[in-house]
């Protein structure tokens, strides 16, 4: 027996009412892992201007691609050895035009980064665009991969 259109329009007005029912949780929900990964982008730099191997440890994915503006692209051991040593010295490092992207489990972090360098005791400056791609695992936002390209003013 064929359902009648009302019947048809009530079952549609019942779906779009559902769905319009719930975008402001996804949106909520979204808005609520977004300061996490702010946060997490900002213990990043601080990580990079005072390197400490427990907190890189801590916020590196083992399977870390870290792809320097020089084209040298290392993986997390490499990069802690590199901080830790002062091959690698930041003095200070300005982040802005930060852009975020989440789907599902990862995080997509775009921003220019200038910073006052010192690497191997040689000062320098950097102004540069990146990219950051985090997973979260075990509700931490780990850097699986970053990748550095050089801007020219």
């Amino acid at each position: 027996m064929p359902i009648p259109n009302n019947m048809n329009r009530i079952f549609a007005n019942l779906i779009n009412i559902s769905i319009l029912l719930a975008l402001p949780v996804l949106v909520l929900s979204q808005k609520k892992t977004l300061p996490s990964i702010e946060k997490s982008v900002e213990s990043l730099r601080d990580l990079m201007i005072q390197p400490e191997s427990k907190g890189l440890d801590y916020i590196f994915h083992d399977s870390l691609s870290y792809g320097h503006s020089s084209g040298l692209t290392e993986g997390k051991a490499s990069l802690i050895k590199n901080l830790i040593s002062g091959n690698s010295d930041f003095i200070s490092m300005e982040i802005t035009e930060q852009k975020v992207i989440i789907q599902g489990n990862t995080a997509i972090v775009r921003h220019r980064l200038s910073a006052i360098t010192n690497d191997k005791g040689i000062p320098g400056q950097v102004n540069l665009k990146i990219l950051l791609v985090w997973m979260i695992s075990n509700n931490v936002w780990k850097l699986i991969a970053r990748q550095a390209v050089k801007v020219n003013n």
